[in-house]
C-alpha cells in the first residue's frame, strides 16, 4: 500500500537524480573533448560513430558506478542480515532489528532498468557531436 508507494517514488527521484548527474558527466566529456571530435570528423568518423564512443564511454562509467554500488549496498544488508547491526527501540516496533530481505530478481530488475534507463537517457546529450564543427573545434583549440 503506501509504503510501497513511498518506496517507489523514493526509488523514482534517486533515478532521476543518478540520471541527471550521468548527463551532466556525459556532456562535460564532450565539451572537454571537443578538439579530439573536430580531428576525429576532419579525418572521416561519422557523427553516428561519435556518438557512440560516448554512449559507451557512458555506460563504462555506469557499469563501475553499479558494480561498486552493488557490492557496497549488497555487503551492507548482507551485514545486517547476518550480525543485525542496525537495532530498534523495543517500545515502536515489534523487532528489535531491522529485518533485510535480499531477493536477487529485484536486484537484477533494478541493475537491468539503471543500464536501460541510462543508455536512453545518454542518447540526447550524444546528439551534441551532430553541432560540432571540425572547423571551428579545430581552431580555437
Amino acid at each position: 500500500g503506501l509504503m510501497i508507494q513511498k518506496v517507489l517514488v523514493l526509488l523514482l527521484l534517486m533515478m532521476v537524480v543518478a540520471v541527471m548527474n550521468m548527463i551532466t558527466a556525459l556532456l562535460i566529456l564532450i565539451l572537454d573533448r571537443t578538439e579530439m571530435i573536430g580531428i576525429m570528423k576532419a579525418l572521416g568518423a561519422s557523427n553516428a560513430r561519435l556518438r557512440r564512443i560516448f554512449v559507451y564511454y557512458g555506460l563504462y562509467i555506469t557499469g563501475w558506478g553499479m558494480l561498486w554500488g552493488n557490492l557496497s549496498g549488497i555487503g551492507l544488508c548482507l551485514l545486517q542480515q547476518h550480525f543485525r547491526i542496525i537495532t530498534l527501540p523495543q517500545e515502536s516496533y515489534y523487532l528489535h532489528y531491522a529485518p533485510i530481505e535480499l531477493s536477487a530478481w529485484l536486484v537484477l530488475g533494478i541493475n537491468l532498468a539503471c543500464i536501460i534507463i541510462c543508455f536512453l537517457s545518454f542518447q540526447l546529450p550524444a546528439l551534441l557531436v551532430r553541432r560540432i564543427s571540425p572547423v571551428k573545434a579545430i581552431r580555437f583549440s
